[in-house]
């Protein structure tokens, strides 16, 4: 099958195929599954591998019977495993805690799936290897060698290794050594009148005073600059050169033990490295199946079952924007209705099904239902639909749906919908089925010749092997649905 025959952008619009987007998105907790979602297409799968996924996503729906997976609060680490995967790369402190609780974290999530497969007596599948993979990452060396040098902010702990022990208590005493060459200047007889301000100042990494500037010949020590209004300078007493000098060579020595240790913690955690990303990858399949079984249950759905023989059989069908609570989920207001299910029948016999009845009936509504739901099944979604619903696994769909008048492009309403007609691409394969969804087929013109086009069109993709669903209010169109063996009438009554 060609990809660019499965649909198209007027008919994902028609059928609101973007709210379906909006409500994964909502649900997914990694960045890669919304981006995805976000932009998410009708999938072009084989049936095979779309039946395999809609097993994996009833299976999750199974786990969500314990309450929602933990995803929330794992850390993302892909661009931090593509730093690590960098030879001779290391990781700041930050980094490597969250690498560590991004390990920890997916262990526990590991043992908490391990549980819900055991509760729920699921048979054997790829799940439980991967949960047992998941829960191998909290035993890593390099996640307790992390929390033991790493503090809860990303610094290196003291005792990280005895020579930064060593270091850092070495630069505590030379600080309080500083402290008290400064605390004899700032308390000296005369210290107001040589002083502009009795604090300890920083300049170039040195400690210095603020001396006036009439005051700092007789002041000595080291000048390291002055006021924009050269009334202070800024002087190193004399007696702090040699203990700033040593601070200075500590502190440079402490920096290095630093990136020796986080070279060390990045080295041992680059050792587990392809742990960590089939890691990354598991959370975001179970992430994505997670979602699809979560919207599955907040719209009462269930997996789709496709008919062998092309029949369309939909039991008690909701468009996910008719229920309120999905409507709160997207900032719609509240329609404070209840949806009224759709329940339609196509025979494999029957490849046409013309639907009259009064406006605002539920005749659009009906088309839009029935293809959001087949887009769904064919991307291996579940369906808001009762037990008993059975669809084809189509390989296109279509839908014309609306006025799409346009001034722009010169076209009328009539000449819109056989332009939107016209982009319709059947497959050319043997056996390829197609679902064409027509709104008021046949309106914007003279009502004869727009009744004998709209039955000279859905009769031709008919019997081309497409499904063809189309409203009208032409009675040309409903008669030629009456007499034709390939068609089937139905109506929509108006309860006032």
């Amino acid at each position: 099958m060609n990809p660019a025959t499965l649909t198209n952008p007027s008919s994902l619009k028609a059928l609101e195929w973007a709210s379906v987007c909006s409500l994964l998105v909502k649900r997914a907790t990694r960045s890669v599954n919304r981006e995805a979602f976000a932009t998410l297409l009708p999938d072009e799968s084989s049936r095979s591998q779309i039946e395999s996924s809609l097993r994996q996503v009833e299976l999750f729906g199974v786990l969500l019977s314990d309450g929602p997976l933990r995803f929330e609060g794992i850390p993302e680490v892909e661009d931090i495993c593509e730093a690590l995967s960098i030879k001779g790369e290391y990781l700041d402190g930050m980094d490597l805690l969250a690498l560590a609780r991004f390990a920890q974290s997916s262990a526990d999530l590991g043992a908490d799936v391990q549980g819900r497969l055991g509760r729920a007596a699921a048979p054997s599948s790829r799940f439980s290897g991967e949960a047992a993979d998941l829960c191998r990452l909290g035993g890593l060396s390099f996640v307790n060698a992390v929390a033991r040098a790493i503090g809860p902010k990303g610094e290196v702990r003291d005792d990280a290794s005895p020579e930064l022990r060593r270091l850092r208590a070495r630069t505590n005493r030379l600080r309080e050594d500083l402290d008290l060459v400064f605390e004899t200047y700032l308390h000296k007889p005369n210290a107001d009148d040589v002083l502009q301000d009795k604090v300890v100042a920083n300049r170039n990494g040195r400690s210095v005073l603020m001396v006036k500037a009439e005051a700092k010949r007789s002041f000595e020590g080291v000048v390291h600059g002055a006021s924009r209004a050269q009334k202070t300078a800024f002087i190193e007493p004399i007696e702090a050169v040699a203990v700033n000098n040593e601070l200075v060579v500590v502190s440079e020595e402490e920096q290095e033990e630093i990136r020796q240790i986080l070279r060390r913690l990045s080295e041992e955690a680059r050792q587990d490295l392809s742990a960590l990303k089939r890691a990354a990858w598991i959370l975001e399949i179970w992430d994505s199946l997670h979602v699809k079984a979560r919207l599955a249950r907040d719209l009462d759905g269930r997996s789709p079952v496709f008919s062998e023989d092309g029949s369309v059989c939909i039991v008690r069908g909701v468009h996910p924007l008719l229920m309120d609570n999905v409507r709160i989920d997207l900032d719609l207001a509240p329609s404070g209705r209840e949806p009224v299910p759709l329940d339609l029948e196509i025979g494999a016999d029957r490849k046409i099904l013309v639907i009259g009845g009064p406006n605002t009936g539920g005749k659009t509504v009906a088309l839009k239902t029935v293809g959001l739901l087949c887009l769904m099944a064919r991307s291996g979604l579940p369906i808001p639909a009762a037990l008993g619903t059975i669809v084809p696994f189509f390989d296109s769909i279509f839908a014309e749906i609306g006025d799409d008048q346009s001034l722009g492009a010169g076209l009328s309403t009539f000449s819109a919908q056989i332009a939107g007609i016209a982009r319709m691409t059947l497959g050319t394969d043997p056996g390829s089925r197609s679902l064409i969804l027509l709104d008021e087929l046949g309106s914007g013109t003279d009502p004869l010749e727009g009744g004998a086009l709209g039955a000279a069109v859905i009769d031709d993709f008919a019997r081309r092997g497409a499904t063809v669903i189309a409203t009208t209010h032409n009675a040309d169109l409903k008669l030629f649905a009456q007499e034709s063996p390939i068609a089937r009438c139905a109506s929509f009554a108006y309860d006032p």
